[in-house]
């Protein structure tokens, strides 16, 4: 059996979620506070919800700091291209 059955709740706001960008200032899944001001979550609904938003903000500085790096060692290939060679 499917997880995501079409014709529910859970799977209705998980595509919402995924979709494009949401404009609405009331969408209780894109702003915590509306959530929360509204009773729609618990406690245990934010924590998943900072623990995502920090995972996902380290998988980010994460690739910040490859691209960084990538980006130091094309400029050392620049500047000396006999050092880029040399590693």
């Amino acid at each position: 059996m499917n997880y995501r059955q079409q014709d529910t709740v859970g799977a209705i706001n998980l595509d919402h979620a995924l979709a494009d960008i949401c404009t609405d200032p009331d969408c209780e899944i894109h702003n915590l506070d509306v959530a929360l001001e509204e009773g729609t979550i618990n406690l245990t609904d934010v924590a998943f919800y900072i623990a995502g938003y920090m995972a996902g903000a380290a998988a980010l500085g994460d690739q910040v700091d490859d691209v960084k790096g990538n980006l130091r060692d094309e400029m050392k290939q620049l500047i000396d291209p006999q050092e880029g060679m040399n590693g």
